[in-house]
């Protein structure tokens, strides 16, 4: 299975959740999606569009098959432009897809975070605070949430360059794949956190009515960081696809 990870984040991010997978005796591929983390740009930039490209060739280059794809946030956008661009071969590799507090369209009507916010000079010096970088990212958590777990959000925020988070911010605006959800006839599971405030779940319903073959779960007192506020739902619901055939 592989697991793209979020926006200003990184595969730690999915840390709780692949130690669960791999003590059922899963192969997992996790991996620094371009401009985060240990990851560089590429030739391409910074586009989801790139992204989708990234994860065709990671699936190919580990010969990845019978998989199980989960995407949080931006990950669960990277999924959606694999399929955009490359829905036979989603088809081919992977039994399920799991799209974890993401969005197809429909990001800029909220109170989502600007590109002026993410290129900002003042969130980069707030997130990176020792004492109060952790209430930079407590919003995007839910009723409560671990100290080290805001920590590593806000490392990971501060560790994503200005003008990878203000590319990214200005690419989400104008993301529809609302044909491309119309064709995936993969088994699709959909997650969201009922206090999610950057992809709320107005937006996970939307993806589910267009999703030929999903299900939708929305997990109680939980905001945007699921996989590290809930792995033991994340990881169970990956783990009940491998089943499919």
């Amino acid at each position: 299975m592989a697991l793209p990870h979020c926006y200003t984040g990184s595969q730690q991010v999915w840390t709780p959740v692949t130690r669960r997978l791999v003590a059922a005796g899963c192969r997992v591929i996790r991996y620094d999606q371009r401009g985060h983390g240990r990851s560089t740009a590429g030739s391409d930039g910074y586009t989801l569009a790139a992204l989708g490209d990234d994860l065709a060739v990671v699936l190919a280059a580990t010969h990845t098959r019978n998989a199980v794809l989960a995407g949080h946030s931006m990950g669960g956008m990277t999924i959606q432009s694999y399929a955009a661009q490359h829905l036979a071969d989603l088809h081919d590799r992977a039994k399920a897809v799991v799209l974890v507090d993401t969005a197809a369209y429909g990001l800029g009507a909220g109170g989502e975070l600007t590109p002026r916010i993410a290129e900002g000079d003042f969130a980069q010096r707030w997130a990176a605070n020792v004492t109060y970088g952790g209430t930079f990212v407590r919003g995007t958590f839910g009723t409560w949430a671990y100290r080290e777990h805001l920590r590593l959000v806000a490392d990971d925020y501060v560790n994503t360059p200005p003008d990878v988070r203000g590319a990214f911010a200005k690419q989400f605006p104008k993301m529809d794949y609302r044909k491309t959800l119309t064709q995936i006839q993969t088994p699709t599971a959909i997650l969201a956190g009922s206090l999610d405030t950057l992809t709320p779940t107005r937006l996970s319903k939307l993806m589910h009515a267009k999703l030929p073959n999903s299900t939708l779960h929305i997990l109680p007192h939980k905001g945007h960081m699921t996989p590290l506020e809930a792995p033991e739902v994340i990881a169970s619901t990956i783990l009940s696809r491998t089943t499919l055939q």
